[in-house]
Protein backbone atom coordinates (compact mmCIF):
# COMPACT_ATOMS: atom_id res chain seq x y z
CA UNK A 1 0.00 0.00 0.00
CA UNK A 2 1.49 3.79 -1.09
CA UNK A 3 1.56 5.67 1.76
CA UNK A 4 -0.78 8.04 2.17
CA UNK A 5 1.19 11.07 3.65
CA UNK A 6 3.75 10.66 0.82
CA UNK A 7 0.90 11.13 -1.52
CA UNK A 8 -0.40 14.16 0.32
CA UNK A 9 3.33 15.60 0.06
CA UNK A 10 3.43 15.04 -3.42
CA UNK A 11 0.09 17.51 -3.67
CA UNK A 12 1.07 19.99 -0.92
CA UNK A 13 4.07 20.08 -3.77
CA UNK A 14 1.75 20.61 -6.51
CA UNK A 15 -0.15 23.12 -4.91
CA UNK A 16 2.72 25.12 -3.83
CA UNK A 17 3.32 25.78 -7.15
CA UNK A 18 -0.32 26.85 -7.87
CA UNK A 19 0.69 29.46 -5.11
CA UNK A 20 3.85 30.66 -6.96
CA UNK A 21 2.24 31.02 -10.27
CA UNK A 22 -1.25 32.79 -9.09
CA UNK A 23 1.66 34.87 -7.13
CA UNK A 24 3.44 35.42 -10.47
CA UNK A 25 0.53 36.50 -12.04
CA UNK A 26 -0.68 39.06 -9.57
CA UNK A 27 2.61 40.42 -9.90
CA UNK A 28 2.87 40.51 -13.49
CA UNK A 29 -0.68 42.11 -13.69
CA UNK A 30 -0.30 44.86 -10.90
CA UNK A 31 3.21 45.70 -12.77
CA UNK A 32 0.93 46.35 -16.09
CA UNK A 33 -1.18 48.65 -13.63
CA UNK A 34 1.72 50.38 -12.37
CA UNK A 35 2.77 50.76 -16.11
CA UNK A 36 -0.26 52.42 -17.76
CA UNK A 37 -0.83 54.49 -14.58
CA UNK A 38 2.48 55.40 -15.18
CA UNK A 39 1.78 56.52 -18.66
CA UNK A 40 -1.05 58.48 -17.68
CA UNK A 41 0.97 60.49 -15.43
CA UNK A 42 3.47 61.16 -17.96
CA UNK A 43 0.40 62.70 -20.22
CA UNK A 44 -1.32 64.66 -17.75
CA UNK A 45 2.31 65.91 -17.47
CA UNK A 46 2.95 66.41 -21.15
CA UNK A 47 -0.47 68.17 -21.47
CA UNK A 48 -0.04 71.00 -18.62
CA UNK A 49 4.03 71.08 -20.51
CA UNK A 50 2.04 72.14 -23.98
CA UNK A 51 -0.88 74.13 -22.27
CA UNK A 52 2.37 76.57 -20.94
CA UNK A 53 4.17 76.58 -23.56
CA UNK A 54 0.99 77.18 -25.99
CA UNK A 55 0.76 80.56 -23.52
CA UNK A 56 -1.68 83.01 -25.04
CA UNK A 57 -1.09 82.64 -28.61
CA UNK A 58 -4.13 82.29 -30.60
CA UNK A 59 -2.05 79.82 -33.03
CA UNK A 60 -0.72 77.66 -29.93
CA UNK A 61 -3.79 77.65 -28.38
CA UNK A 62 -5.94 76.07 -31.65
CA UNK A 63 -2.87 73.46 -31.91
CA UNK A 64 -2.64 72.72 -27.96
CA UNK A 65 -6.76 72.21 -28.11
CA UNK A 66 -6.68 69.35 -30.78
CA UNK A 67 -3.64 67.86 -29.16
CA UNK A 68 -5.52 67.84 -26.02
CA UNK A 69 -8.46 66.21 -27.26
CA UNK A 70 -6.09 63.47 -28.37
CA UNK A 71 -4.91 63.11 -25.11
CA UNK A 72 -8.12 63.10 -23.66
CA UNK A 73 -9.29 60.04 -25.72
CA UNK A 74 -6.01 58.21 -25.24
CA UNK A 75 -6.74 58.79 -21.51
CA UNK A 76 -9.99 57.43 -21.74
CA UNK A 77 -8.53 54.13 -23.38
CA UNK A 78 -6.01 53.83 -20.56
CA UNK A 79 -9.05 54.01 -17.90
CA UNK A 80 -11.27 51.56 -19.94
CA UNK A 81 -8.09 49.43 -20.23
CA UNK A 82 -7.49 50.06 -16.11
CA UNK A 83 -10.96 48.60 -15.66
CA UNK A 84 -9.81 45.88 -17.10
CA UNK A 85 -6.40 45.28 -15.51
CA UNK A 86 -7.83 45.56 -12.21
CA UNK A 87 -10.78 43.28 -12.51
CA UNK A 88 -8.02 40.87 -13.77
CA UNK A 89 -5.93 41.90 -10.72
CA UNK A 90 -8.89 40.87 -8.50
CA UNK A 91 -9.65 37.72 -10.23
CA UNK A 92 -5.69 36.90 -9.98
CA UNK A 93 -6.20 38.05 -5.56
CA UNK A 94 -8.81 35.66 -5.21
CA UNK A 95 -7.00 32.43 -7.49
CA UNK A 96 -4.24 33.09 -5.41
CA UNK A 97 -6.31 33.09 -1.93
CA UNK A 98 -7.86 29.48 -3.59
CA UNK A 99 -4.49 28.18 -4.15
CA UNK A 100 -3.52 28.73 -0.30
CA UNK A 101 -6.97 27.80 0.72
CA UNK A 102 -5.98 24.09 -1.30
CA UNK A 103 -2.29 24.18 0.27
CA UNK A 104 -3.92 24.76 3.45
CA UNK A 105 -6.22 21.87 2.93
CA UNK A 106 -3.94 19.31 2.19
CA UNK A 107 -1.42 20.23 4.95
CA UNK A 108 -4.39 19.47 7.58
CA UNK A 109 -5.34 16.40 5.69
CA UNK A 110 -1.95 15.37 6.03
CA UNK A 111 -0.93 16.82 9.67
CA UNK A 112 -4.34 14.71 10.50
CA UNK A 113 -2.76 11.46 8.83
CA UNK A 114 0.48 11.83 10.64
CA UNK A 115 -1.39 12.62 13.96
CA UNK A 116 -3.79 9.05 13.08
CA UNK A 117 -0.93 7.20 12.56
CA UNK A 118 0.67 8.61 15.78
CA UNK A 119 -1.84 7.58 17.82
CA UNK A 120 -2.78 4.55 15.81
CA UNK A 121 1.20 3.18 16.83
CA UNK A 122 0.81 4.66 20.53
CA UNK A 123 -2.46 1.95 20.55
CA UNK A 124 -0.14 -0.58 19.20
CA UNK A 125 2.55 -0.18 21.27
CA UNK A 126 0.17 0.41 24.58
CA UNK A 127 -1.58 -3.49 23.36
CA UNK A 128 1.97 -4.66 22.91
CA UNK A 129 2.61 -3.65 26.69
CA UNK A 130 -0.17 -4.95 28.21
CA UNK A 131 0.07 -8.50 26.35
CA UNK A 132 3.65 -8.29 27.83
CA UNK A 133 2.24 -7.41 31.54
CA UNK A 134 -0.72 -10.07 30.82
CA UNK A 135 2.34 -12.93 30.02
CA UNK A 136 4.28 -12.40 32.74
CA UNK A 137 1.28 -11.99 35.06
CA UNK A 138 0.32 -15.54 33.72
CA UNK A 139 3.38 -16.91 33.79
CA UNK A 140 3.89 -16.15 37.30
CA UNK A 141 0.61 -17.42 38.35
CA UNK A 142 1.41 -20.65 37.24
CA UNK A 143 4.69 -20.75 38.99
CA UNK A 144 2.60 -20.06 41.76
CA UNK A 145 0.40 -22.14 41.20
CA UNK A 146 3.09 -24.97 40.61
Amino acid sequence: MANPVKALDGLIRLARNGVDAARRNVTAVEDQITAIEADDARLVAEVAAEKAAAGNDPAMIAGWVAYAGRVDRRRAEIAQHLTILRKARERALEDLAEAFRTVKRYEIARDNRLARAAHEADLRETDRMDEIGMAGFRRKAAEEGE
